[in-house]
């Protein structure tokens, strides 16, 4: 049997599976529905600004703030013996720092102004 043949007959018995109706995936469903149901995932705002890492000029970090968490995405310098090489980091912000977040993105609609600066002086410690 070929790769391709196993990935194809993996995918089609996850089909199945994932396809099946039983009483008890009802009632896990239902469960979940009254606890308000899967996140929505929707985007509340975001933020990016330019950052130097090391010799890399261009970079930029990007923060994407959701309803129950921030999540923070930034180049930093991988050190692998003697040499660096650039990486890229996600870090997930919740608690405090994100009930600020949620409060400059209120602002920021409100009066349409950009709040970058306050925004990269308060995840700054999270950063490498």
């Amino acid at each position: 049997m070929k790769l391709v043949d196993a990935s194809s007959a993996a995918a089609t018995l996850g089909r199945k599976g994932g396809s099946v109706k039983t009483a008890a995936k009802a009632k896990s469903s239902a469960e979940n529905g009254k606890k308000g149901g899967r996140p929505s995932g929707k985007l509340i705002a975001q933020w990016s600004d330019d950052i130097k890492v090391g010799i890399w000029d261009n970079e930029s970090w990007t923060l994407r703030l959701y309803a129950d968490r921030a999540i923070l995405k930034y180049p930093t310098v991988k050190w692998l013996g003697n040499s660096g090489s650039l990486d890229h980091v996600g870090t997930r912000i919740t608690g405090s720092t994100h009930s600020a977040l949620i409060a400059i993105a209120a602002e920021e609609t409100a009066d349409v102004a950009d709040y970058t600066e306050r925004v990269r002086e308060l995840i700054w410690d999270y950063m490498d």
